[in-house]
């Protein structure tokens, strides 16, 4: 820990690498060790180590639940971030199943990586999910969660919802590029004069 506040990262590492020997440790003490080589990995923009690290650890049979859910989140962040569009959404919907209760923002999350993978379509129910969610827990609804969902249905060439989203940006946002944009979807509904 001192090191790492001391930004030694390779030195913590050395450290923790001299520490991780599977034959000399418990599983969770395997675990506690992983999870921090990965965290400096992490933080020393090294995100292939880092996926290799927490890889290895979610294998350990007796992971603990609560770390087993956070690092399966990491992990679909890290693929995310890696492009590795197909395995960040595979690690993602299996953290949906470990967390009875999400945030708005894997939503958000799921519909990036949807998005990344060309599917448009697919893109609407998590992001109205997770606008749903910020409304329920008094939280604001976030500007770029709109855009994406503007993204999501002008995709599918769905102009009535665009021109409803447009309004909703230019009410709560208002800026020059949202007038453009409502006006294109009026001229896409044959509303030229609006």
């Amino acid at each position: 820990q001192e090191l790492v506040d001391a930004k030694d990262y390779n030195g913590a590492l050395r450290l923790l690498e001299g520490l991780y020997n599977p034959d000399k440790l418990t599983e969770y003490e395997q675990g506690n060790v992983l999870n921090y080589i990965g965290f400096i990995y992490y933080n020393m923009d090294n995100m292939p180590a880092a996926i290799r690290t927490y890889e290895k650890l979610l294998a350990i049979p007796s992971l603990e639940q609560q770390m087993a859910k956070q690092v399966t989140f990491t992990l679909a962040q890290l693929y995310m971030v890696m492009e590795q569009y197909p395995k960040a959404l595979t690690t993602l919907d299996k953290w949906f199943t470990m967390e009875p209760n999400p945030a708005p923002e894997p939503f958000i999350l799921r519909s990036q990586i949807l998005y990344n993978l060309n599917r448009f379509a697919e893109m609407v129910k998590p992001i109205e999910t997770a606008m749903e969610i910020a409304q329920n827990r008094g939280t604001p609804v976030k500007e770029d969660w709109w855009g994406l969902l503007n993204y999501a249905y002008f995709s599918q060439e769905n102009y009535v919802k665009v021109r409803d989203i447009q309004k909703i940006l230019l009410q709560t946002w208002p800026k020059k590029r949202y007038w453009k944009s409502l006006a294109g979807a009026y001229t896409e509904l044959g509303e030229d004069e609006k």
